[in-house]
């Protein structure tokens, strides 16, 4: 009995360059939908934000512009968005967040709050501007000395 041996060829990989460095242009498969070549969400972290109510979108459109320059200035500064960058602008993210929902819920309940309320919510929103810029000088984008943290 002749044993021959079949030999299954390998999974065919399409000739793509892989991106594992931010230089690398990924291709986009004919016929399918994703970002254009070059695009810069094409090799992002993949951190996501959360969900807004429908009558604040425009604040989750100008947060989510705010981590995009984060992205983009360490990007052209690194050259890359490494696991700690991306912890960091996530950090800066939902600090930024928290300034803005606690700002954005004092103006509108600041009528019926007492004044002790209304300075818990004063002071929520400067003890997260504080944190997200802690998190901007981590990334080293700003100069620690020219603030005082």
């Amino acid at each position: 009995m002749d044993t021959e041996t079949t030999h299954q060829p390998d999974v065919l990989v399409p000739d793509v360059p892989v991106p594992d460095a931010p230089d690398a242009t990924p291709a986009k498969p004919k016929g399918k939908g994703g970002p254009k070549l070059g695009a810069v969400n094409a090799w992002r972290h993949g951190l996501r934000g959360v969900l807004f109510p429908k009558h604040l979108t425009h604040l989750k459109r100008d947060l989510n512009e705010f981590r995009r320059d984060l992205e983009s200035a360490v990007l052209e500064k690194y050259g890359t968005i490494g696991v700690a960058h991306a912890a960091l602008i996530n950090s800066a993210y939902r600090a930024e967040r928290h300034a803005v929902l606690a700002q954005v819920f004092f103006r509108r309940e600041a009528s019926k709050l007492s004044a002790d309320d209304q300075l818990r919510y004063s002071s929520e929103s400067v003890k997260a501007s504080e944190r997200r810029d802690k998190a901007i000088a981590a990334l080293g984008l700003i100069n620690a000395d020219e603030f005082s943290f």
